[in-house]
């Protein structure tokens, strides 16, 4: 709230009065707002051939420098699996919660891999481990050859099947990023992977990484039966990074100007406005499709 209330049109006194609101207090409020949507569909399907090549491993214990990322696929199927749709690649730094988003047609090898590559280019660190579920998406020989095959390789290792807390930190972010924008309907048509994308590139992203901060847990208490969870103070990605020493200082100054020429009242602006005219061009589509009846 400290980063966005400058930019708001309101007096003083109501400023004042927001800040001094607890999160419960906001939680409470916002709870008609909240309801949950529904449940989306699994198109995960395991890869056999790939998985000795693959090692299975847990990354948390190594995020203490930026670059460590997990990724995941969203399908956006609505109520069937049938069929081509669009599919979403989410891909988070465990040490800064540094999200990237980018959609993609069918979740085929060769389309996930050029978005992960895309992705590469966008985030300012540069990638050291990338971990997955077994999903045959991530597990190929396409994904693996771009990990492997350059002159500092990347560390690609697999999460345990049937476990979505190995993968907690993409699987969150797969709700609070994706899920939450486009909702659970289904894009089956290609003309709208680029609008996705010129939203989470344009609009998303930079709301979610520079002027939307959160909480990282830092450690964990037993207490009795129970266990106690502390957090640290709540920051954006973009403070994280520029925050950490080991992130050279060339890339906090891009980083630090990002965050002083964007003003994220405009951004949720022309956020609204995109998604308003992307929902108008899917339910053209979805009207377009309808079985025309006689009279």
């Amino acid at each position: 709230m400290p980063l966005w209330l400058p930019f708001y049109k309101t007096s003083d006194r109501r400023k004042a009065l927001l800040l001094q609101m607890s999160a419960s207090t906001i939680d409470r409020l916002l709870k008609l707002h909240r309801r949950s949507l529904g449940k989306g569909l699994s198109t995960t399907r395991p890869s056999i051939k790939m998985k000795t090549k693959i090692p299975l491993k847990l990354l948390d214990g190594e995020t203490k420098v930026p670059g460590f990322v997990e990724g995941d696929t969203v399908a956006h199927c609505g109520n069937s699996i049938a069929g081509e749709y669009a599919n979403t690649l989410t891909v988070v730094d465990l040490f800064s919660g540094w999200t990237e988003l980018r959609s993609c047609w069918t979740k085929d090898a060769a389309g996930v891999t050029s978005a992960v590559k895309k992705i590469e280019s966008r985030v300012p660190f540069m990638l050291v481990g990338f971990a997955s579920d077994n999903g045959s998406e991530f597990i190929n020989d396409v994904l693996y050859s771009y990990f492997s095959k350059r002159p500092a390789p990347i560390n690609f290792v697999r999460r345990r099947a049937y476990k979505k807390n190995d993968n907690a930190h993409v699987e969150q972010k797969n709700w609070t990023h994706v899920r939450e924008l486009f909702g659970y309907e289904r894009f089956d048509d290609p003309s709208l992977v680029p609008m996705m994308n010129e939203i989470y590139q344009a609009y998303w992203c930079p709301l979610q990484n520079y002027f939307t901060p959160s909480m990282k847990l830092v450690a964990k208490e037993r207490i009795g039966g129970s266990i106690k969870k502390h957090y640290d103070e709540p920051k954006t990605p973009a403070q994280r990074l520029l925050d950490c020493s080991l992130v050279p200082e060339a890339d906090k100054v891009r980083i630090g100007s990002e965050v002083h020429s964007r003003n994220p009242i405009d951004l949720k602006q022309r956020l609204d406005q995109k998604l308003k005219e992307f929902f108008e061009h899917v339910y053209e589509i979805k009207r377009s499709q309808r079985p025309k009846t006689g009279s």
